[in-house]
């Protein structure tokens, strides 16, 4: 799949920035972010478009609390974990390792992007083209980070895929014509320490499902500010 044209937008380990969205707060059951603005269909019906996308990062668990408590790795210069929290980084590390070698084969920045240019292409009533070159909108896909969600290993996680999805001009790819990152699921997908006795098949297809959620969000987000 051609690669993406934008530069990347954000580092690692920047998931709790985009999941904390436009309310400030880090929480289960936000909803899909977007910038403001209106896609208006006349400008995009009978057009036709190309996907192009960047290869993801590894997968990795991600501790929200920990993050939130400045605790390294989950924050930027964080400090070193103390009591309790050296527990859930060394499970975070042990989950995170299995996530690598059960997803390694899997592409996930080329599963979100197929799928999303056939969303885009069926809201908008566009056609799907294989050369950018000869494309009037580029479906520019980025999945900057992906695997798994805690707030307490306790508690449970979800699965998360931390995407950015911009419809951009060719003429024009610095300034996206609309933009769309998905907000954080609200049911979590596995409940307590029961995760660390999964199979290797339920922890991949946790995360290889949740492109289900992130499309189904993201054809919502483009009905929505559609006109």
């Amino acid at each position: 799949m051609p690669t993406a044209m934008r530069p990347f937008p954000w580092s690692r380990l920047t998931v709790a920035l985009v999941l904390l969205c436009a309310s400030g707060l880090l929480a289960f059951g936000l909803t899909s972010c977007a910038p403001p603005g209106t896609l208006q269909q006349a400008d995009f019906e009978g057009r036709t478009l190309a996907v192009v996308t960047a290869p993801a990062p590894p997968p990795f668990v991600f501790h929200a609390r920990l993050a939130q408590a400045g605790v390294a790795p989950f924050a930027e210069e964080g400090r070193p974990p103390e009591g309790y929290e050296e527990t859930e980084v060394e499970r975070a590390e042990q989950l995170t390792e299995r996530l690598r070698e059960v997803l390694a084969e899997v592409a996930i920045a080329d599963s979100v992007a197929r799928r999303a240019g056939a969303v885009t292409a069926n809201t908008l009533g566009m056609e799907v083209v294989s050369d950018p070159d000869a494309a009037d909108v580029l479906v520019d896909v980025r999945v900057l980070d992906y695997g798994l969600l805690t707030h307490s290993f306790t508690d449970g996680a979800t699965a998360f895929i931390d995407a950015d999805i911009a419809l951009l001009d060719p003429e024009a790819p610095d300034e996206p014509l609309w933009a769309f990152f998905p907000g954080e699921k609200r049911r979590q997908d596995f409940s307590g320490l029961r995760l660390f006795r999964l199979s290797d098949d339920a922890l991949s297809e946790a995360v290889i499902n949740h492109v289900d959620w992130v499309m189904a969000e993201y054809r919502q987000a483009l009905r929505r500010d559609m006109r």
